[in-house]
């Protein structure tokens, strides 16, 4: 094999690389799309749980019992108070029930904070539910799109990945060799090209004898500098 054919072959190589990439981001791309959707479920599965919670610490039913307890508490001293035949202890029940109306005016306004806390988190939960079944469909549907997508991604890859390694075998086994051990280094720009006597990549300038040995492809090199393979100016 020439070294025109052998820069012909790289240069097809690092162009097979360059599509390989693009289609592995596609990939993680359409990844990502499900990933996007996991991630809103699992934040309105949390949402949902966290109002849950606050629900329970509300404690409803212990408001209300509180609640009423003291209005029971407050009918049984205003009985106690018709009844009461002594100054004194009319004196000593008015202040107890002034008391306990206070308490009872704090229980009730508590009770209907509660109440009202309740409804809104309710309220909440069910808009929380609903978004959720919108995203278990929608989940669905893109996942068989996505699954669709990757399945034709990967179909792509592997031509890629067929060509690349065809390429690869044609190549002598030094230059093929060379060309892996670069690659490893630079996976999208193994190869450079002479522009004005300087390698184009790293733009260091290379003494005549090696541009004249690139240009007349006399030879395969590398740049000195960056270690990438060189083309000639015209290729």
């Amino acid at each position: 094999m020439t070294i025109q054919e052998c820069l012909q072959n790289l240069v097809e190589i690092q162009y097979l690389k360059r599509e390989e990439q693009k289609f592995l981001l596609a990939i993680t791309n359409e990844e990502k799309r499900i990933c996007a959707l996991k991630d809103q479920r699992a934040a309105k599965e949390k949402e949902i749980e966290t109002k849950t919670q606050r629900i329970e610490k509300l404690n409803l039913t212990l408001a209300e019992k509180n609640y009423h307890e003291k209005t029971l508490e407050l009918k049984t001293l205003r009985e106690h108070l018709t009844r009461a035949v002594r100054v004194e202890e009319e004196t000593l029940l008015n202040k107890s029930i002034q008391e306990f109306t206070g308490k009872l005016h704090e229980l009730e306004t508590h009770f209907f904070e509660c109440i009202e806390e309740e409804e809104r988190l309710n309220a909440d939960i069910a808009l929380c539910k609903e978004f959720l079944l919108g995203i278990v469909e929608t989940e669905q549907e893109i996942s068989r799109d996505v699954a669709s997508n990757i399945e034709e991604l990967n179909s792509k890859l592997q031509g890629l990945f067929n060509r690349q390694k065809s390429l690869l075998q044609m190549l002598p086994p030094d230059i093929s060799s060379r060309f892996l051990a670069i690659s490893k280094k630079f996976p999208t720009n193994p190869i450079s090209s002479i522009h004005n006597g300087a390698c184009k990549t790293c733009m260091m300038k290379m003494n005549s004898t090696m541009v004249s040995q690139v240009e007349q492809k006399m030879s395969l090199e590398t740049c000195p500098f960056c270690d990438r393979i060189l083309l000639p100016s015209h290729i």
